[in-house]
């Protein structure tokens, strides 16, 4: 998940009464079984699933750090992985893959002075430039919040620039600077003593880096005492085009779907850390819940996707979305996203906008509330939900929280809790059973 880039998407307006909304956001009456969410009679299926199951696979996947990079090995080892598990369950499974920029940053250097004696921890933004091997020189400025206004005043062209966390986005800063002539662009976090973990979405025209806030206060400090500051950044990093995947997997319904379908996804891929909760965690959750429903006789069909390259801009759910016709799209009853589900004590539920109307969300919430589950209807704009959502399929994102380690080195399999893998997955596989044995009940059309 990128809480740090926000895609502009239209959320369409979904009736909760007896049918949906089409993307036009327009309602149409059509005759079916009212849906009360609130009646349900949800099914306990925790002695069914093995949440030691779920743990050993995130385990798996997040033994390294840098694990699963999208577009380098990682990731396509644990695509095929994932793709084997689906096909010892019977599903049909294809391969949807498409073109990536691949990016993985070696290492960062930030020293102070002319001999370089001074060094300063730093973290490279992803998808910075790289430096050649001397690395850039440069005196450091100090522009605040990086506006323009702070970018004139501190005077950038030729100048290291030093920023703090807040405002635009990353990369719209370190775009500016690099307008305005700077050679290289410093961030830090000015609630935190810790470095910024962000991505520029796209490889940047000048390095960027972090460095914690004890470190930029000092820098700051001598700035204004009128201190001249001369520092030489060095970035190694590699960048290449390479490929991710789709992992489709359909479970046949029983009775036969007239093409309508839930799509049940996560994505697989993580950033530079072992990326556990990110999303191992979601994965393999997923990956759980088909075993179980692998048992259970729906009424439509079921499609469970294992999305690549979310990290770098949702790149895989919107290649998925973008080959649908028009039809297809329609036969899609529900799509259910989950993205990091191991950390916190608060089960979230997301669609794009909180006062979107879905009728799968207000079903989580329903089947959480019978479990006493600690639960919050909200929004979230920044998962694989929304691809599908921007085009008018109904949506439920969960996601547990607050995690303090996202993104950062400490996302590693130690901080995931196994209840809140259990409660996720059962909910999952209430909705699942409750759309699957209604879909008209649940359909968007």
């Amino acid at each position: 998940m990128k809480k740090g880039k926000k895609l502009v998407a239209i959320a369409c307006a979904l009736l909760y009464t007896l049918s949906f909304t089409a993307c036009n956001g327009n309602a149409e009456s059509k005759s079916q079984d009212v849906v009360n969410v609130s009646t349900i009679k949800f099914t306990d299926f925790t002695k069914k699933i093995s949440v030691d199951n779920i743990y050993s696979t995130i385990e798996k996947f997040s033994a390294t750090d840098d694990a699963r990079i999208t577009g380098f090995d990682g990731e396509g080892t644990t695509a095929q992985y994932i793709k084997k598990q689906f096909e010892d369950l019977g599903f049909e499974v294809k391969e949807q893959s498409f073109p990536v920029n691949a990016y993985k940053c070696k290492s960062t250097e930030l020293s102070i002075g002319d001999s370089e004696d001074l060094k300063i921890d730093s973290k490279f933004l992803q998808f910075t430039k790289g430096t050649p091997k001397e690395g850039i020189t440069g005196e450091i400025v100090y522009a605040g919040m990086g506006s323009d206004n702070d970018m004139e005043n501190a005077k950038v062209k030729g100048k290291l620039v030093l920023m703090k966390r807040g405002g635009d986005y990353f990369r719209v800063k370190v775009e500016r600077a690099f307008r305005k002539g700077a050679v290289g662009a410093i961030f830090y976090d000015p609630d935190k003593d810790e470095f910024i973990s962000a991505t520029l979405v796209e490889v940047s025209n000048i390095p960027a880096v972090s460095i914690k806030k004890s470190e930029a206060e000092k820098l700051v400090k001598q700035l204004e005492e009128g201190k001249s500051l001369k520092a030489t950044l060095k970035v190694e990093c590699d960048y290449k085009e390479a490929s991710s995947t789709n992992i489709i997997a359909t479970m046949k319904s029983k009775k036969g779907s007239n093409g309508k379908h839930i799509v049940v996804g996560a994505h697989y891929d993580g950033v530079d850390t072992p990326a556990a909760n990110d999303n191992a965690s979601g994965i393999a959750t997923v990956m759980e819940a088909a075993k179980v429903l692998a048992k259970e006789k729906l009424n439509c069909d079921v499609k469970f996707i294992a999305f690549g390259a979310e990290e770098i801009g949702l790149v895989g759910s919107s290649n998925y979305v973008q080959t649908l016709s028009s039809e297809e799209k329609k036969n899609i009853v529900a799509m259910i996203n989950l993205d990091m589900v191991g950390v916190g004590d608060t089960l979230e539920v997301h669609t794009m906008k909180k006062e979107t109307k879905s009728l799968p969300a207000d079903l989580a919430v329903s089947c959480m509330n019978k479990f006493n589950y600690k639960n919050e209807r909200t929004e979230q704009e920044n998962s694989d939900h929304v691809p599908f959502e921007s085009v008018g399929i109904p949506t439920a994102y969960f996601e547990y929280g607050p995690d303090t380690n996202y993104h950062t080195d400490r996302d590693t399999i130690d901080k995931i809790k196994k209840e809140n893998l259990l409660n996720t997955c059962n909910v999952l596989l209430n909705m699942c059973k409750e759309i699957g044995n209604n879909p008209e009940g649940f359909s968007n059309k």
